[in-house]
């Protein structure tokens, strides 16, 4: 009946570390879930933070590009300004052009009127006879 005993025994304990094996296994692919799982999140974490980093690069594109568009504009102002002021000097120059053009042709009326003064003051006095 020893033997007995013993024999189921030894049974009982083979058992119960093949119950043990089991469990350990079950908890090993459980941990190696678990890990997997976190490995995830964490790649998961990674994506999100440099979808952020990209999110935030075009953010500071925009603003650079909004900067320079301003910039450009405002250079294209001051270029247009520039342009302008170049024109409203040349329309000025005409301007003095025209006035010096149109002083002279009132001078070469004045004159003009002067000598047909001075003709007919002659006409008078050739006529008058003196």
């Amino acid at each position: 009946m020893y033997e007995k005993d013993q024999g189921f025994f030894i049974l009982s304990q083979i058992f119960n570390l093949e119950i043990l094996r089991l469990k350990l296994s079950v908890e090993i692919i459980y941990v190696l879930l678990f890990e997997r799982e976190r490995e995830r999140e964490r790649e998961r974490e990674r994506e999100r933070e440099r979808e952020r980093e990209r999110e935030g690069e075009r953010e500071r594109g925009e603003e650079r590009r909004g900067e320079e568009r301003r910039g450009e504009e405002r250079r294209g102002e001051e270029r247009r300004g520039d342009g302008e002021g170049e024109r409203q000097r040349q329309r000025e120059r005409e301007r003095g052009g025209e006035r010096e053009r149109g002083r002279e042709r009132e001078r070469d009326r004045e004159r003009e009127r002067e000598r047909e003064r001075e003709r007919e003051r002659e006409s008078i006095d050739y006529s008058s006879g003196t």
